[in-house]
């Protein structure tokens, strides 16, 4: 039995050549989004299909802007949460004799699953966004042969969760989570071969963004991120399971909390940012394999910033 584990997060002190990273910084402020052509209220369906190629503005094609998932404003408490494919998830499943699936998102795309709540007036505001249990699961089960996972971006891919939280007089409280970006797993039943492949040509984002405002009063912001993605292959037998990441473009993951006012709280919290696993319960090889190019750069961050200013 081989089993292979990697997972990459916020290591203190850790080096890029131990991480098998060879770009690592700071992440960069997104560019305009799908949902800035929304209007709010909107909830967007994703989709769980056995269907295979996929292609994610397909999916989206309710809106020409390719968004799913969830975006709502209010002058109060506002809540954002996609937890299930009528809110936005996207799930592609199949059991079979042989197993492939491919997620596709090609160049001329710009596709988001996004939890985004906006809650702004005078008095005390609280904005909450959510992507529960994964915004994009793939899954395979091959019973009698091999299996292959494909996901393959070449586009923009933004997954989101977004809290903005804007009180004039009141406080502010913003809570932003996801709770799983790119999840793939595969299991092979027969003594076969299990791959996993996740291929990114372009912008990958996946973060959790809160933002509390509140100038005459308390402002608490949260952002958590909870494993960005996760690649799993499983023979149960003998055969090889592979798990492959490779990156050409640039893959962003990131929780930034920001909170202004006459007191502040701001905590950002990053789990796992790349988490790989490979097991063969007979003879072959568990194989975890991450390349970045000398052209492709992969920023994992998690950044708190709070500033406070007490008037007499």
């Amino acid at each position: 039995m081989k089993t292979s584990h990697r997972r990459i997060a916020l290591l203190t002190g850790a080096s890029l050549s131990a991480l098998g990273v060879t770009a690592l910084g700071i992440a960069s402020p997104a560019t305009a989004a799908p949902h800035d052509a929304l209007a709010a209220p909107t909830t967007n369906s994703g989709t769980s299909t056995t269907a295979s190629p996929i292609d994610l503005c397909t999916i989206g094609a309710a809106t020409a802007d390719c968004f799913m998932g969830v975006y709502v404003t209010n002058d109060g408490a506002t809540t954002a949460l996609v937890n299930s494919t009528a809110t936005g998830w996207v799930r592609q499943n199949l059991t079979d004799g042989t197993v492939e699936l491919t997620i596709d998102n090609p160049a001329a795309n710009s596709a988001e699953i996004g939890a985004i709540a906006t809650a702004s007036g005078a008095a005390t505001q609280t904005a909450n966004a959510t992507i529960s249990s994964v915004a994009i699961r793939q899954t395979g089960s091959a019973t009698t042969g091999d299996g292959v996972l494909n996901i393959n971006n070449g586009g923009t891919l933004l997954i989101d969760a977004l809290a903005n939280a804007t009180a004039s007089t009141g406080n502010a409280n913003a809570n932003a989570s996801v709770q799983g970006g790119i999840w793939q797993t595969l299991t092979v039943a027969a003594d076969a071969d299990g791959t996993v492949n996740l291929t990114n040509a372009g912008t990958l984002t996946i973060e959790a963004v809160a933002n509390a405002h509140a100038p005459s009063g308390t402002a608490n912001a949260i952002a958590t991120l909870d494993t960005a993605i996760f690649q799993g292959a499983f023979v149960n037998g003998d055969g090889n399971a592979v798990t492959n990441l490779t990156n050409t473009g640039t893959i962003h993951e990131a929780a930034s909390a920001n909170a202004t006012g006459s007191s502040a709280l701001a905590s950002a919290n990053l789990t796992t940012g790349i988490w790989q696993s490979a097991s063969v319960t007979g003879a072959g090889d568990a194989t975890n394999n991450l390349t970045n190019s000398p052209t492709g750069v992969i920023n994992i961050t998690a950044a708190a910033h709070a500033t406070g200013c007490r008037r007499s």
